[in-house]
């Protein structure tokens, strides 16, 4: 087992997570990124909308923008679509993950991938761990967990989060270009929404809601069911070419 010198550790290598490192790193500290995927940014859990004013806060260029929005439609149930003006632009999550990290390492950070948070000792020292069985031991200052829903240190200081909704997406060929995301509510997506956001030839449409006790149905379900809707409206076709699933905090 080596020790590794850092002031700050960073346990999760997404936007959070090398934003903060490089906020740490423009401040001095020397820091150290773990990624427990071995690829940043893979696989994709995100409907990949990003606001117009977030490309130019951040400063890496266009290289993961697929095309821009004008803005949001709301469908109700027997209501008007509402239209409200929200520019931004449809994003490759990956690419813009991978940017921000690269990014991050650029100024300073060091970046294991594979490697996972596996224990915090009494003293305040981390055990890392990497897909191969290696393990390293780290006592920084500082450590940031920037780990997703169920975060390892979340859990390690006790902030768990107990609230947590399921989501589901495919990605579907469009039918004819789009210029505004949509988001649907309706029954059938209970105490939740479904959305369709155009990214160039295909969209993502997926859903996140609340499991309903009274009706046990499966998410992969009810998303099928919102999908076909959309498929009869002629937005899109059903020949899906990926699928994502994962956990929002709410």
């Amino acid at each position: 087992m080596g020790d590794l010198a850092f002031n700050v550790l960073v346990v999760g290598g997404g936007p959070a997570g090398a934003s903060a490192a490089r906020a740490a790193i423009r401040r001095g500290a020397k820091v150290l990124i773990v990624e427990r995927r071995t690829q940043i940014g893979i696989p994709v859990q995100c409907a990949e909308f990003i606001p117009a004013m977030l490309l130019g806060e951040i400063g890496l260029g266009r290289g993961y923008v697929v095309q821009p929005v004008k803005g949001m439609k709301t469908y109700l149930p027997d209501a008007p679509v509402k239209t409200t003006r929200a520019p931004g632009y449809i994003i490759r999550r990956d690419l813009f993950d991978q940017a921000l990290v690269d990014k991050a390492r650029e100024e300073g950070a060091v970046v294991m991938t594979g490697t996972r948070a596996a224990g915090l000792e009494p003293d305040g020292t981390v055990r890392l761990r990497d897909r191969a069985g290696r393990d390293w031991r780290i006592k920084p200052d500082i450590i940031i967990g920037a780990d997703g829903p169920r975060s390892t240190v979340g859990r390690w200081v006790g902030a768990v989060n107990r609230h947590l909704l399921p989501a589901v997406q495919m990605t579907l060929p469009l039918r004819q270009p789009m210029d505004h995301t949509e988001v649907y509510f309706d029954p059938d997506i209970y105490a939740g929404y479904g959305w369709l956001f155009p990214k160039g030839r295909v969209a993502n449409v997926g859903l996140g809601m609340r499991r309903n006790g009274h009706s046990p149905e499966s998410l992969g379900r009810v998303l099928d069911r919102f999908a076909r809707g959309l498929v009869s409206q002629g937005k899109v076709a059903y020949a899906p070419v990926a699928r994502t699933a994962g956990w929002i905090p709410a």
